[in-house]
């Protein structure tokens, strides 16, 4: 039995000194009183139902006519201090991809209140 001994376990592939924050910084704007004809919604100057993914940026938008609603999801502002590590070819929420430096990284609680990594 080993009451008196300290077992140490070594990781040798990770370096904890250099640790990041990662994250899908992702936006959701819903858009009401949208346009619609049928089970089709339209929304600036483009008509479609379901899901839009948008070729050329990373963005959906999704179609729900029964409530004249659109719900836009993209990629968010970058926070200050951090990167975005996602590519717009990539699907919803891997092209909003983002990394953070934890020394630096300022979160909003939602409370009014700021949380500073010092």
């Amino acid at each position: 039995m080993m009451t008196n001994e300290v077992v140490v376990i070594y990781l040798s592939c990770f370096s904890l000194a250099k640790a990041m924050i990662f994250f899908n910084n992702v936006q959701v704007i819903p858009i009401n009183d949208v346009q619609t004809l049928g089970g089709d919604c339209y929304l600036f100057g483009r008509r479609f139902s379901g899901t839009l993914r948008m070729k050329d940026r990373c963005e959906t938008w999704t179609c729900f006519a029964a409530i004249r609603t659109v719900v836009v999801v993209r990629c968010a502002k970058l926070p200050e201090n951090c990167y975005s590590i996602g590519y717009h070819w990539d699907p919803l929420p891997k092209c909003c991809n983002t990394m953070c430096d934890p020394n630096k990284y300022v979160t909003d609680t939602g409370t009014r209140n700021v949380l500073l990594s010092t």
